[in-house]
């Protein structure tokens, strides 16, 4: 029975505590493990968990966003600034190109 769930700095991490160990409190694990406890309640992620499955379901990819793909290089006010290359406020190039780097295309 999944108990606990708390993100240290590489993401989410789940712990499974039966026994003895179901008595620790989260902020004992956190404190143990010098994780930091996620802004979603454990209940929530637990269903999100049963939902979707543990961590270990899913391949982790990491895409880059830079002036290189979809950001064109700009100052303002005297401040180097990065601005989707589709226009400010508009990410559907940044969505476009995070789905194809995903899908491998």
């Amino acid at each position: 029975m999944l108990n606990k769930v708390f993100v240290d700095n590489n993401g989410i991490v789940e712990q499974i505590f039966e026994g003895d160990q179901a008595s620790e409190s989260v902020e004992e694990v956190t404190k143990e493990t010098e994780a930091k406890l996620s802004d979603l309640r454990p209940g929530v992620l637990a269903t999100l968990i049963k939902e979707y499955g543990g961590a270990e379901k899913y391949e982790v990819k990491a895409v880059s966003l830079t002036d290189q793909n979809v950001f064109s290089a700009s100052t303002v006010r005297g401040q180097f600034v990065l601005i989707p290359k589709k226009g400010i406020d508009d990410f559907s190039g940044m969505q476009e190109f995070i789905a194809r780097e995903i899908a491998g295309l």
